[in-house]
């Protein structure tokens, strides 16, 4: 079987296998077998073909002709290691049975073999790594130029290395072994790491490794080519590459493999729908020094307790503000406090709020006092940050965060029952911006909300109790007011915070605010400060309450549009259409709970039946929690999970996510003597997911159930590993391919 290695002077640029073609046609052009770059080679220069007996080389009428040892031929036959030359280039005409070493040979071929035996250079390191040199019997010239200064032609040129001398080296190879010379270079030869010295001549063998300007060659016998790292040299970095190589490679791999494995199993537990949700109370959760008051005959809305991570140990924990004006941190799967409850003087009516107010990456705890005082507590220690003197009685209000400048450092927005508006820019700061007070028309029962969108820039939105709600640009510090009176000729005696959301699909939110008697609900379209509907629950709910709950805004009929859930003091639970052509707005569905009383708290949203609807979280006069479903089929709602969590009313919203660490779904309320209630579900989550994590939860945001863990995240990071473990893929098969691309390439024709 011929085989037909193509050398330029002594490197090996290719080599081709012809088991069974009768014909191969050499030449520039790409429809030859054997295609060589050379301007002084034709298109279609020669061929080699297949005769009786053995083969033969034609010429095809070229200019430069072809030759066979170095004689011009038209028509000749090739015997076994006869060289073609054609340009600059030649070919070498062998046996397959030549490349078998001396002991892979039979008794009666091993004379034959040896006398055949060809020796290589290989470039297992530097410039011209990948590369390969034939050492013909006798000598070989090793040079920077194609020709010596003493006017020998040098055969291994190793071009652009300004390291090599013009003439370097010289190795003669004689039928028992091989001897390599250096022939005056100034950069020396070295062999094995050990200098051979000018004009000094050493034997070289099979393995050994001859380092010549930047390049370390390994000399090798023809079948046993071998061109992995230099081993007999001492450079560190070549030692370990191979290993730390495949550590590196097995890393990538394996964190890959993770992020994999992550994404698939983020996506099963968020997709992993219960038969049925299950709600039970945390028995093993009993938070310490919290001061259970009596319950009273009247009582209003009390503190909705936040729930985040505020000593950054990677678990949620659990603030609440009680009655006695006493702060405490619990930390949520021991209930065991965090620091020393702090001071506050708050009857228990405002709510905490938990943002990194001073961008350290620990979440403060922002809340107010009966003494007019906004309070920035750090989380992880307790102590006070800030401590900003208002004005006002603002004892019964929230507090709202948000950029409000677009300086991105975090706002503060405040109101006070008599009508003034404080704004605090950068208070976690030692170059806080200071503050800023606005007058509007009290009383204000409800607590600011900020808004803001890619469309418009962030907006405190103020409701009051005289049918009038007001719109602050944080940072024009402009004004605008909408009077519910003149825009639907209806009183809005408002006294809860208003719900935001896309409710007609535009991309710009609504503003949803619900009056206390009569009791209406109003849809407002912040771009044009104009009211879409008004719709008419209850001519004169339940008396005695000074606040009413907040509405929430979620899709519940799966339209993809976002609708509005609003809980009334007369006991039912009412869902307005959002996007409707009824200025007197349009129910979508209504729900009473018999025995539940009064609901004074505003819904949470999640999606617990995992159906892509909103359901809700709602707590009853009557001490119980109760689940709410939405049905989109049958368009209603009903109750789908209830638990009697207190022998007393719960009056603060329920905030949701998981506290304790479990990958579960836990629900956090208090009730109106101070109570806190820790209530686990079954319904899985990922990590220390946060759902609605304070009062008024996502609501100023979205206005819609925003899982902190969308299922997108997880697709993205099984994308992600995929894409590293293919990418860490190509980048190994490109590293590859150019250190292949060198290497003479082995072809069957």
């Amino acid at each position: 079987m011929p085989r037909i290695t193509v050398k330029k002077r002594a490197e090996v640029i290719a080599e081709y296998r012809i088991p069974k073609r009768p014909i191969v046609n050499i030449g520039s052009g790409k429809g030859n077998e054997i295609v060589i770059q050379d301007k002084n080679i034709s298109e279609y220069h020669c061929v080699i073909q297949k005769k009786e007996g053995g083969y033969e080389v034609k010429d095809k009428n070229t200019l430069t002709g072809t030759r066979i040892n170095d004689k011009p031929v038209t028509v000749r036959d090739i015997q076994f290691g006869d060289v073609v030359n054609i340009g600059v280039h030649s070919l070498v005409f062998r046996s397959l049975k030549s490349s078998r070493t001396a002991e892979a040979a039979g008794a009666e071929e091993k004379a034959v073999v040896e006398a055949q035996k060809i020796y290589y250079l290989l470039g297992i390191y530097g410039k011209f790594e990948g590369r390969k040199y034939e050492l013909g019997e006798g000598e070989t010239y090793i040079g920077r130029e194609n020709i010596a200064p003493k006017g020998m032609d040098n055969d291994v040129v190793l071009a652009g290395d300004m390291t090599v001398s013009k003439g370097h080296a010289k190795i003669t190879c004689g039928p028992n072994q091989c001897m390599i010379m250096d022939v005056g270079s100034t950069g020396g030869v070295a062999v094995n790491g050990i200098k051979v010295g000018q004009l000094n001549e050493i034997n070289i063998r099979p393995g050994d490794e001859v380092a010549i300007g930047r390049t370390i060659f390994r000399f090798v016998e023809e079948g046993r080519e071998d061109y992995s790292v230099p081993k007999n040299y001492g450079i560190f970095l070549l030692k370990i590459k191979q290993p730390v190589t495949i550590l590196t490679t097995l890393a990538v791999l394996g964190f890959s493999g993770f992020l994999a494995y992550t994404g698939i199993n983020g996506v099963m537990v968020l997709n992993d729908k219960p038969k049925k949700v299950d709600i039970d109370i945390n028995r093993y959760w009993s938070p310490e020094e919290n001061v259970v008051k009596t319950a009273m005959s009247e009582y209003d809305i009390s503190c909705t307790p936040a729930i985040g991570d505020i000593n950054n140990d990677g678990k949620n924990d659990i603030v609440y503000l009680n009655s006695a004006g006493s702060l405490l941190a619990w930390d949520g799967g021991k209930g065991s406090l965090l620091w020393r409850p702090s001071e506050i003087f708050n009857s228990g009516m405002t709510s905490p709020a938990l943002y990194d107010m001073n961008k350290d990456g620990i979440k403060d705890i922002i809340v107010l006092s009966d003494t007019s005082m906004l309070y920035i507590i750090d989380g992880q220690s307790g102590g006070i940050i800030k401590r900003e003197m208002l004005g006002g009685v603002i004892a019964e209000s929230s507090p709202a965060i948000g950029d409000l400048d677009g300086d991105g450092k975090p706002d503060v927005a405040v109101c006070s029952e008599e009508g003034m508006v404080h704004f605090v820019y950068a208070p976690g700061f030692e170059t806080n911006m200071g503050k800023y007070t606005e007058f509007v028309e009290g009383p204000i029962y409800a607590s600011p909300v900020i808004i803001g969108t890619k469309e418009i820039s962030p907006m405190v939105v103020v409701c009051s109790n005289a049918s009038k709600v007001y719109f602050f640009d944080g940072k024009a510090r402009s004004k605008k007011t909408v009077d519910l009176i003149e825009k639907t000729n209806k009183a809005h005696l408002i006294a809860a915070p208003p719900g935001v959301g896309d409710l007609n699909g535009d991309g710009i939110p609504e503003v949803v605010v619900v009056s206390n008697v009569p009791q209406y609900v109003s849809s407002i379209d912040i771009s044009k400060f104009s009211v879409n509907w008004t719709y008419f629950v209850e001519p004169v709910p339940p008396a005695g309450l000074k606040h009413s709950a907040s509405p929430a805004v979620a899709d519940c009929d799966g339209d993809g549009l976002k609708d509005v859930i609003v809980p009334s003091a007369n006991g039912r639970i009412y869902c307005l259409k959002g996007k409707t052509g009824y200025p007197s707005g349009e129910m979508l569905w209504s729900l009473e709970i018999p025995g539940a009383g009064r609901f004074l708290s505003s819904p949470s949203v999640c999606d617990f039946d995992k159906n892509g609807t909103a359901d809700f979280v709602l707590g009853g006069e009557d001490g119980s929690i109760y689940l709410l479903r939405n049905v989109p089929s049958r368009k209603e709602i009903e109750v789908f999970a209830t638990l009697k969590a207190s022998n007393a009313p719960i009056t603060s919203s329920g905030v949701i996510g998981d506290v304790n660490g479990d990958g579960k779904i836990d629900v956090v309320c208090s009730n109106v003597v101070n109570t806190v209630q820790v209530l686990n579900t079954n319904v899985k989550t990922f990590g220390d997911n946060l759902i609605w994590p304070m009062y008024l939860g996502n609501i100023a945001r979205s206005g819609q159930m925003a899982p902190a863990k969308n299922i997108w995240i997880y697709v993205s990071m099984i994308f992600g590993g995929v894409l590293l473990a293919l990418l860490l893929f190509v980048s190994r098969s490109t590293v590859k391919a150019k250190k292949m691309q060198k290497r003479p390439k082995v072809s069957y024709l």
